[in-house]
C-alpha cells in the first residue's frame, strides 16, 4: 500500500504553544522511559511484557502518577499509544535488519512532530 505524506505547519497561539511543547517533551519522555524499560529487561533477560499490559500500564499512571512523574497527565492518550507503537515498530525495522537500534531521544535531537494515522481504502 503507498504512503502519502501531508506535511502542514501549525501557527498555534501562546497558550497552544506551551500544550503543544508541555505534550512533545511529555511524549519524547514516555519514548525515553520505554527505552529505558526495554534496554533493562534486555540486560537482565527479562521477558517483556505483552503491547496490552503496557498500554494499561500506561493509561493507569495517566490517571494516578507515580511521585515523579506527573508529566505524563500532560499526555493525551492516543498520543501515548502512538509513542508505543512507533518505539515497537523502530525495535522490528531494528531486528529486520532495516534500521539501527532506538536510542534515547534528547531535547536537542527531537523534533516535535504531530502524527494523524488515515487508514485509506
Amino acid at each position: 500500500m503507498p504512503r502519502s505524506v501531508h506535511v502542514a505547519r501549525l501557527y498555534p497561539d501562546s497558550g497552544q504553544v506551551g500544550k503543544l511543547d508541555g505534550q512533545g517533551h511529555a511524549a519524547r519522555g514516555l519514548w525515553n522511559l520505554l527505552h529505558e524499560w526495554h534496554m533493562t529487561c534486555r540486560e537482565h533477560r527479562r521477558p517483556m511484557l505483552a503491547v496490552a499490559e503496557v498500554d494499561r500500564q500506561m493509561r493507569e499512571a495517566r490517571k494516578n502518577p507515580p511521585e515523579g512523574f506527573e508529566w505524563l497527565s500532560v499526555l493525551p492518550a492516543q498520543a501515548g499509544q502512538q509513542v508505543l507503537k512507533q518505539y515497537q515498530a523502530a525495535w522490528k525495522r531494528c531486528y529486520a535488519g532495516l534500521a539501527r537500534p532506538p536510542r534515547f531521544t534528547s531535547r536537542r535531537r527531537a523534533r516535535p512532530a504531530v502524527v494523524f494515522r488515515r487508514r485509506v481504502g
